[in-house]
């Protein structure tokens, strides 16, 4: 559930800690691995996530990073920049799940109740107002994706993260396979998607945010970045 840019801003961190001195070109597959899982559909992302069993059918996504790194064993000995870029996805997914959301967030029914079922009854609290939303609510530029829009912004102008693109389209359509759970995509589509998305960013964001509390989400992420560069 993290979004493009909250990927995009802790693989900058992660580049910076534990790979200045590879090139450009690694660095660049290195950052289009951080946001390739996203590249599908929601059933899709069962494959590309490593999702934990029945997790179609939970608000609580939980990549298996186990099965992730067996299979990818002999990419990761190999220091292979995509391959980088999707585990260090990964282990933000389940960072976010496993931790941070359980600590901002709450899946309930309509009578209050603990509820991680995907289904007409779910809704999700956040706590820090109190307010419980429909999942189709919170998942919209109203709560959720409105955050994101708020964030993005600040997080393009402080820490300018590279961004993949078309400019780079040789160097990324040559590499992106070697990722196997991805399904067959339009990888020049897909950035163009990301690119309008960016472009769609307010130029100000400085409106409260609903879910997220900014400082404690920056210091998340510089937090998992560390973890990772401390494991690989």
């Amino acid at each position: 559930m993290p979004g493009y840019l909250l990927h995009l801003t802790e693989g900058k961190f992660i580049l910076d800690q534990s790979f200045p001195q590879y090139d450009d070109d690694w660095k660049k597959q290195f950052m289009l691995g951080t946001i390739l899982p996203d590249f599908c559909s929601r059933t899709e992302k069962f494959m590309s996530h490593f999702w934990q069993k029945d997790a179609l059918n939970r608000f609580y996504r939980i990549p298996d990073l186990s099965k992730f790194s067996l299979s990818y064993e002999k990419e990761l000995e190999e220091k292979n920049p995509l391959i980088f870029g999707v585990y260090a996805h990964l282990m933000l997914d389940y960072a976010f799940y496993s931790d941070y959301f359980p600590e901002i967030l709450e899946p309930v029914n309509r009578e209050g109740k603990p509820h991680d079922v995907w289904d007409d009854d779910l809704y999700i609290k956040v706590r820090k107002s109190n307010m419980r939303y429909r999942k189709e609510e919170f998942f919209s530029s109203a709560v959720l994706y409105g955050d994101y829009s708020k964030l993005n912004r600040m997080l393009l102008d402080h820490y300018m993260p590279y961004v993949p693109c078309m400019d780079d389209i040789v160097l990324l359509q040559t590499c992106y396979r070697e990722f196997r759970e991805l399904p067959a995509i339009d990888l020049p589509e897909k950035l163009h998607q990301v690119q309008v998305y960016l472009t769609e960013i307010p130029q100000k964001g400085k409106e409260e945010l609903l879910v997220y509390h900014k400082e404690e989400l920056e210091e998340r992420l510089i937090r998992e970045a560390e973890h990772f560069s401390a494991i690989i």
